[in-house]
């Protein structure tokens, strides 16, 4: 069987996942954390509610996924846990 002009493609889908966040002493905190986690390949956006204590995180399925954002978070030097 032969196929000619078959376009394949990739179905990828962006994840909106929410973790706590503990050890935030302040928004600077915030904002490590924030900048931790938005370089970690696939995270399209990542963004802490200081006075919740929650991060909010926007990524492609296929490129990243939680345990790599709660790595991110611990080397920042917080701890964090999936909602």
């Amino acid at each position: 069987m032969k196929f000619t002009n078959v376009n394949l493609r990739k179905v990828v889908f962006l994840m909106i996942k929410e973790f706590k966040v503990e050890g935030l002493k302040c928004s600077g905190c915030a904002k490590a954390v924030e900048n931790a986690v938005s370089a970690v390949e696939g995270v399209e956006k990542a963004s802490v509610d200081f006075e919740a204590k929650k991060l909010t995180v926007e990524f492609l399925q296929d490129k990243a996924e939680e345990q790599r954002i709660i790595e991110a978070v611990s080397k920042a030097g917080y701890q964090a846990e999936l909602v």
